[in-house]
Order: structure tokens, then C-alpha cells, then sequence
């Protein structure tokens, strides 16, 4: 299992909700990783296990047809009836003792055939063995569930974070003045600041034990945050947190608590006693929506509390080259939308944000519409290294490779980042770029390395792949 480490992070006024989210941003990749590191190896041991038990099903199944008395033999039927003889042999060989296999229930679906009971009437040693297969543990969805319940820790640890700073540095913003202490817990404060903090803390404690709509609750209330980019996913969220509930205090298997508090559009015929657990799939969408919801909502309340902070747009762009890197593009989009919207922050990053806007849409399917809005833009004012990257955003191939020497010459790129920026995909899948590669003189003290293809999200990542550079620009 994954093992997130959560450290209680003090952060003044200075630097605001930095690093708590740069933690948690790296939290969320880092289980991505694991999951994604550790998945084929499960799969494959799942698929040693389908093999093995293959040739048992399969005599299981004939046994099932010739039994069936509606079966007439036809010309096929000494080809079926060989095929099951081979298969026993091999199998009474290595079992030592005949196999008969009986399959009690056995349905067609969209991926085949699903058969719920085996029954083996000779030869103890295979039956054991069989049993001991059908019986192991499924490791991988195992993975997904312990994965799934660090994601929403993760979460509430980061919500804690965010909380505890900001009533920190505003203790006003906790609406503290109508609360009451004992005095029995007012004989162990020093002085006042000591009274603030416990109250502070035991509003923070009552808020995470709630329910996640009413943290939404307090966020529009308390905090007058706006949180429009909930709007979606406000169900979603609700949902995934109801789902963890689920899981952790009732085995995943649906009760009407549940039902009662998701939105009806989600519940897709489910019934009380339906089993629910966390595929790949769910676990890749919960990070996704809990990963952009709750950033842009710390976001939301740094731009309110501190609107001029150029620390924001650093963060920023390099929280959404992170995720681009790994091919989250709606988690970058996202993130570098809301960059754009930040009327407070340098040009220079805004500028990052709508290149990594562009490229994360076009990542997403959504290259006509981009291409329409590229149509008019000129980068002729800006930086050669800008150039290059809404060119190589137009698939201008001939533009491209006339800038790039120029911008590689000014020492705006060079040969390691050429490869390694996402951007430039398109570019370095050419021939052109190949022959810029041979012929050059950028490239005759880089060493060989291979070029990931940054257009698919990457499956595994071994060795984990070493973070960019700190420094701006970065161009996606």
C-alpha cells in the first residue's frame, strides 16, 4: 500500500497556502505513480492465474454441452470430444488422477464467459489446487480500494492544512466570538493566544467530522468564496466521499444512507445490498475531481485573502507542467483556466497559463476549436521560445524548424528540454525533426535518451522521472 505522508506544515502570511498545496499536488502524483507502478505487476500475476485455471474451464464447459440433453452430435462433435481428450490427459498427467470437471453455472457476457462454480469429482490434488486459485486474493482491486481511502485522507488532511492557516493568520475568519470555554480547559491556557488556537483547533476537528456538502457549506458562507468550478462536480465529490464511507463501515455494500445522500442522477438503478467497490477507472476520475476541485478552491481563498501574491502564478505554472508531464491534461486545464482568470498575476505567467490551456485542450480532443482560436494569434512581440511553442501548437512544421535554430541559438532552449517539453510532440515524431537531430550541432553532446510520448497518459514510471527545472519559462 501506498504510504502518503501528510507533515503538519506552518506557513505564515508571506507564502500563504504554497506549501500545502505543493504538497498535495505531490501527494496525489505520487499515488498515481504507485498505482500505476505497481497495477501491471498484479495484472500479470492475475493472468498466470487465468492460464492455469483455462484448461479446467474449458473441459468444464464441453462436459456442460455433451451433457446437455438437447446436445446432438453433428460433424464437429469427434473434433470437441478430441480436444477434451487431449486436455484430460495433460491434466490427469500432471495431477496424477483423473479429471471431471462439472461447471454448476456458467453465462455469456460482453467479454466472454463468466462461470460461477466449479465442481471436480476426481483427483483431490487438482480440485485443492483449483480451489486455491478461485479463492486467491484479488490484489488488484485490493490496490485500488487502499488506494482510494489514502486519496480521501490526502484530501481531508490538505482541507485541515488550508483551514489551520488561514484562521491563523485570521483568526476573525473562524467567527470565534460566540464561542464558549469551559473552565476547566481554560485553567491549562497561558494566555489568550493559547484559548484562540483550541478553539481554533476544535472548530477545524467538528468541520472535517462533518459532511463534505457542508464543508462546501462553510467555504460559500463563512468564507464568501464563489467556487463556480464546483458547480459540476459538487455531486461527484459528495458521491466519492459517501463511497469511502461505504467501504471503510460497510464492506462497500450499498445501504440507504448512502442512497439518501448521492444526487439521484448517480445512482444508476443501484439497490440496497449491491456491492460497490473502486475499479481503475473510479479511482483515476476520484483523484482527477478531488485533485482540481480542491486546489482551486485554496486558490480561490489565497486570491481572495492575498490578490497580489506573484507567488500564486509561480506555483501555478509549475503545478500544471507537473501533471501535463504526466498526462493528466483535465487536472492541467483546469488549474492553468483558473491562471488565466487571476487578473493579479504577471504576464509572463498568465502567457504560460494560456499555452498550457491550448495544449492541455488539444490533448483533450478539442484541436479544431484551438486551432480556431490560434487562427489570429501573433507571438510576433514576444520571446522566440514563445514563438516556437504556437507554432508548434498550429503543427507548423516549416515555422517551426525555421525558429528553432534562431531560439536555440539565443539560448531559449536546448537540446534536453527540446525533447523533453511536451509541446513539441508533434514536432520530434517528424522526419524533419530526425534529420535536425543528425545534422545539427545542438545535439552532439547530448546523450541518447528515449523520448517519451507525452500524448497518452504514461503507464508506468520506473524509474520515477525527475521533476522539471524551477526555473521559468516553462513551455508545455
Amino acid at each position: 500500500m501506498s504510504i502518503l505522508i501528510f507533515p503538519f506544515i506552518e506557513t505564515n502570511l508571506k507564502t500563504m497556502f504554497k506549501e500545502q498545496i505543493s504538497q498535495f499536488n505531490k501527494n496525489l502524483l505520487d499515488l498515481r505513480d504507485f498505482v500505476d507502478l505497481i497495477d501491471p505487476i498484479l495484472l500479470e500475476k492475475y493472468k498466470e492465474t487465468e492460464k492455469d485455471l483455462q484448461p479446467f474451464i474449458l473441459v468444464g464447459l464441453i462436459n456442460r454441452i455433451l451433457n446437455n440433453p438437447d446436445f446432438k452430435s453433428d460433424e464437429q462433435t469427434p473434433g470437441i470430444l478430441k480436444i477434451k481428450e487431449n486436455i484430460e490427459k495433460k491434466l490427469e498427467e500432471k495431477y496424477k488422477g483423473k479429471v471431471d470437471v462439472e461447471i454448476r453455472d456458467a453465462k455469456k457476457v460482453d467479454d466472454g464467459i463468466t462461470v460461477e462454480g466449479l465442481t471436480f469429482k476426481t483427483a483431490p490434488e487438482a480440485a485443492t489446487y483449483i480451489e486455491q486459485l478461485i479463492n486467491k486474493p484479488d490484489h488488484r482491486n485490493f490496490l485500488y480500494k487502499t488506494s482510494f481511502i489514502s486519496l480521501i485522507s490526502s484530501v481531508e488532511w490538505f482541507f485541515s492544512q488550508i483551514l489551520h492557516t488561514l484562521y491563523s493568520n485570521f483568526p476573525e475568519k473562524a467567527l470565534l466570538d460566540k464561542k464558549m470555554i469551559s473552565f476547566d480547559d481554560l485553567k491549562d491556557f497561558d494566555n489568550i493566544k493559547d484559548a484562540e488556537q483550541f478553539l481554533i483547533d476544535e472548530k477545524i476537528e467538528n468541520i472535517l467530522r462533518d459532511k463534505v456538502e457542508n464543508w462546501f457549506e462553510l467555504l460559500s458562507r463563512e468564507l464568501n468564496l464563489n467556487m463556480g468550478y464546483l458547480a459540476s462536480t459538487k455531486k461527484n465529490i459528495t458521491e466519492i466521499f459517501q463511497r469511502r464511507n461505504l467501504i471503510i463501515h460497510n464492506g462497500g455494500i450499498v445501504n440507504s444512507i448512502y442512497l439518501s445522500r448521492i444526487d439521484p442522477s448517480l445512482k444508476n438503478e443501484l439497490s440496497i445490498n449491491d456491492s460497490l467497490g473502486v475499479s481503475k477507472e473510479y479511482l483515476d476520475f476520484s483523484i482527477e475531481t478531488l485533485q482540481t476541485a480542491f486546489i482551486l478552491f485554496s486558490l480561490e481563498l489565497w486570491k481572495k485573502n492575498k490578490p497580489g501574491d506573484k507567488e500564486r502564478g509561480n506555483l501555478l505554472v509549475e503545478i500544471v507542467y507537473e501533471n501535463v508531464e504526466k498526462g493528466w491534461w483535465n487536472i492541467a486545464e483546469g488549474l492553468s483556466f483558473f491562471l488565466l482568470q487571476d487578473a493579479k498575476m504577471d504576464n509572463i505567467d498568465k502567457l504560460l497559463g494560456q499555452i498550457n490551456n491550448w495544449l492541455c485542450q488539444k490533448r483533450l480532443g478539442k484541436n479544431d476549436a484551438v486551432q480556431k482560436e490560434l487562427k489570429d494569434i501573433d507571438f510576433s512581440d514576444k520571446q522566440l521560445l514563445f514563438q516556437l511553442a504556437l507554432v508548434a501548437l498550429k503543427d507548423d512544421k516549416a515555422t517551426f524548424f525555421e525558429l528553432l535554430p534562431m531560439t536555440m541559438d539565443k539560448d531559449e532552449l536546448n537540446a534536453e528540454k527540446l525533447q523533453q517539453f511536451p509541446i513539441f510532440e508533434e514536432m520530434r515524431l517528424t522526419e524533419e525533426f530526425q534529420n535536425f537531430k543528425n545534422d545539427s550541432k545542438y545535439f552532439r553532446n547530448v546523450s541518447e535518451k528515449p523520448i517519451q510520448n507525452d500524448i497518452a497518459a504514461p503507464k508506468i514510471v520506473i524509474p520515477k522521472k525527475q521533476r522539471a527545472s524551477k526555473n521559468k519559462p516553462k513551455v508545455l
